[in-house]
Protein backbone atom coordinates (compact mmCIF):
# COMPACT_ATOMS: atom_id res chain seq x y z
CA UNK A 1 0.00 0.00 0.00
CA UNK A 2 2.43 2.40 0.69
CA UNK A 3 4.50 1.44 -2.56
CA UNK A 4 1.27 2.70 -4.70
CA UNK A 5 0.79 5.60 -2.36
CA UNK A 6 4.88 6.50 -3.23
CA UNK A 7 4.01 6.12 -6.73
CA UNK A 8 0.68 8.48 -7.07
CA UNK A 9 2.69 11.01 -4.95
CA UNK A 10 5.72 10.59 -7.51
CA UNK A 11 3.79 11.22 -10.30
CA UNK A 12 1.23 13.97 -9.04
CA UNK A 13 4.86 16.03 -8.00
CA UNK A 14 6.02 15.44 -11.75
CA UNK A 15 3.08 16.92 -13.34
CA UNK A 16 3.07 19.57 -11.25
CA UNK A 17 6.69 20.45 -11.28
CA UNK A 18 6.55 20.13 -15.13
CA UNK A 19 3.74 22.54 -15.51
CA UNK A 20 4.81 25.15 -13.08
CA UNK A 21 8.59 25.24 -14.70
CA UNK A 22 7.09 25.53 -18.23
CA UNK A 23 4.11 27.73 -17.18
CA UNK A 24 3.50 31.38 -18.46
CA UNK A 25 4.64 32.13 -14.75
CA UNK A 26 8.46 30.68 -14.13
CA UNK A 27 8.83 30.21 -18.43
CA UNK A 28 12.07 28.23 -17.71
CA UNK A 29 11.36 25.23 -20.15
CA UNK A 30 9.23 25.28 -23.62
CA UNK A 31 7.54 22.83 -24.76
CA UNK A 32 5.61 24.09 -27.63
CA UNK A 33 6.56 23.51 -30.96
CA UNK A 34 6.97 25.97 -33.55
CA UNK A 35 4.20 26.25 -35.80
CA UNK A 36 4.65 24.94 -38.86
CA UNK A 37 2.53 27.21 -41.32
CA UNK A 38 3.17 30.12 -42.75
CA UNK A 39 3.67 32.65 -40.19
CA UNK A 40 4.36 35.78 -43.00
CA UNK A 41 1.71 38.59 -43.43
CA UNK A 42 -0.84 36.77 -45.96
CA UNK A 43 -0.73 38.82 -49.10
CA UNK A 44 3.31 39.67 -48.61
CA UNK A 45 6.05 38.37 -50.87
CA UNK A 46 5.69 37.34 -54.07
CA UNK A 47 6.72 34.01 -56.57
CA UNK A 48 7.12 32.60 -59.76
CA UNK A 49 4.19 31.37 -61.09
CA UNK A 50 4.07 29.25 -64.16
CA UNK A 51 0.79 27.45 -65.74
CA UNK A 52 0.93 23.59 -65.96
CA UNK A 53 -2.58 23.20 -67.46
CA UNK A 54 -6.23 25.09 -67.45
CA UNK A 55 -9.41 24.05 -69.05
CA UNK A 56 -10.58 25.11 -72.29
CA UNK A 57 -14.33 24.67 -71.65
CA UNK A 58 -16.98 24.27 -68.93
CA UNK A 59 -19.97 22.85 -68.75
CA UNK A 60 -23.58 24.11 -67.09
CA UNK A 61 -25.23 20.06 -66.50
CA UNK A 62 -28.93 19.50 -65.01
CA UNK A 63 -28.60 17.87 -61.44
CA UNK A 64 -30.17 14.60 -60.50
CA UNK A 65 -33.53 13.49 -59.75
CA UNK A 66 -35.61 15.76 -61.82
CA UNK A 67 -34.16 18.68 -60.00
CA UNK A 68 -34.92 21.92 -61.99
CA UNK A 69 -31.07 23.06 -60.72
CA UNK A 70 -28.29 22.73 -62.91
CA UNK A 71 -24.89 23.25 -61.82
CA UNK A 72 -21.22 24.63 -63.60
CA UNK A 73 -18.71 22.68 -63.91
CA UNK A 74 -15.27 23.72 -64.43
CA UNK A 75 -12.77 20.67 -64.93
CA UNK A 76 -9.09 21.42 -62.67
CA UNK A 77 -6.29 23.15 -64.01
CA UNK A 78 -2.59 23.26 -62.44
CA UNK A 79 -0.10 25.62 -61.35
CA UNK A 80 3.98 25.46 -60.41
CA UNK A 81 4.61 27.99 -58.24
CA UNK A 82 8.31 28.48 -57.43
CA UNK A 83 10.75 31.08 -55.47
CA UNK A 84 7.89 31.50 -52.93
CA UNK A 85 8.54 34.30 -50.72
CA UNK A 86 6.01 35.58 -47.74
CA UNK A 87 2.36 34.31 -48.25
CA UNK A 88 1.45 35.69 -51.65
CA UNK A 89 -2.04 35.10 -52.75
CA UNK A 90 -3.09 33.22 -55.75
CA UNK A 91 -6.93 33.46 -57.30
CA UNK A 92 -8.19 31.50 -59.91
CA UNK A 93 -11.68 32.65 -60.83
CA UNK A 94 -14.49 31.32 -63.88
CA UNK A 95 -16.77 34.50 -65.12
CA UNK A 96 -19.88 34.36 -66.80
CA UNK A 97 -21.28 37.95 -67.23
CA UNK A 98 -24.24 36.93 -69.08
CA UNK A 99 -25.06 34.99 -66.03
CA UNK A 100 -24.04 37.81 -63.48
CA UNK A 101 -22.05 34.73 -62.11
CA UNK A 102 -18.20 33.93 -60.83
CA UNK A 103 -16.74 31.81 -58.35
CA UNK A 104 -12.83 30.47 -57.42
CA UNK A 105 -10.58 29.18 -54.97
CA UNK A 106 -7.92 31.25 -53.27
CA UNK A 107 -4.84 29.90 -52.06
CA UNK A 108 -2.43 31.46 -49.78
CA UNK A 109 1.16 30.42 -51.06
CA UNK A 110 4.10 29.14 -48.32
CA UNK A 111 7.81 28.45 -49.03
CA UNK A 112 6.75 24.99 -47.55
CA UNK A 113 4.41 23.71 -49.79
CA UNK A 114 4.60 21.80 -52.68
CA UNK A 115 5.45 23.63 -56.05
CA UNK A 116 2.41 22.06 -58.04
CA UNK A 117 -0.92 23.50 -56.97
CA UNK A 118 -4.15 21.80 -57.74
CA UNK A 119 -7.06 24.62 -58.73
CA UNK A 120 -9.95 23.57 -58.43
CA UNK A 121 -13.53 25.44 -58.73
CA UNK A 122 -16.59 23.83 -56.48
CA UNK A 123 -19.62 23.09 -58.76
CA UNK A 124 -21.99 26.45 -59.08
CA UNK A 125 -25.94 25.76 -58.08
CA UNK A 126 -27.47 27.74 -61.15
CA UNK A 127 -31.41 27.72 -61.32
CA UNK A 128 -32.53 26.65 -64.99
CA UNK A 129 -34.59 29.94 -65.21
CA UNK A 130 -31.35 31.71 -65.71
CA UNK A 131 -30.24 29.46 -69.37
CA UNK A 132 -31.62 30.50 -71.97
CA UNK A 133 -29.01 29.85 -74.02
CA UNK A 134 -26.89 26.31 -75.21
CA UNK A 135 -23.71 27.95 -74.40
CA UNK A 136 -22.00 30.74 -72.72
CA UNK A 137 -18.80 32.70 -73.23
CA UNK A 138 -16.65 32.92 -69.88
CA UNK A 139 -13.27 34.03 -68.84
CA UNK A 140 -10.72 32.12 -66.57
CA UNK A 141 -8.47 34.38 -64.76
CA UNK A 142 -5.50 33.44 -62.87
CA UNK A 143 -4.43 36.58 -60.22
CA UNK A 144 -0.98 36.73 -58.10
CA UNK A 145 -1.20 39.18 -55.27
CA UNK A 146 1.85 40.40 -53.23
CA UNK A 147 3.57 43.12 -51.95
CA UNK A 148 0.76 45.32 -52.78
CA UNK A 149 0.78 44.62 -56.31
CA UNK A 150 -1.62 42.22 -58.44
CA UNK A 151 -0.20 40.25 -61.36
CA UNK A 152 -2.50 38.67 -64.29
CA UNK A 153 -0.55 35.33 -64.64
CA UNK A 154 -3.66 34.01 -67.17
CA UNK A 155 -6.54 35.21 -68.73
CA UNK A 156 -8.30 33.21 -71.01
CA UNK A 157 -11.49 32.88 -72.77
CA UNK A 158 -13.31 29.51 -72.37
CA UNK A 159 -17.03 28.33 -73.53
CA UNK A 160 -19.64 27.37 -71.06
CA UNK A 161 -21.74 24.49 -72.79
CA UNK A 162 -24.93 23.91 -71.17
CA UNK A 163 -26.02 20.04 -71.48
CA UNK A 164 -29.76 19.86 -70.96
Amino acid sequence: MEETRLAVYGVTGFVVLVTLVSGPLVGAVDLTQEPRGCTAQIGSGTADVSVESLPDSATISKGQFGAETYYLEVPDGSVRATNVSGQPILSYTISIPELSRSAGPTLFLCTHQSARQQLSIQRLTIDESELDADSYDASLTLLLRGDGEEITVREQSITVEVQR
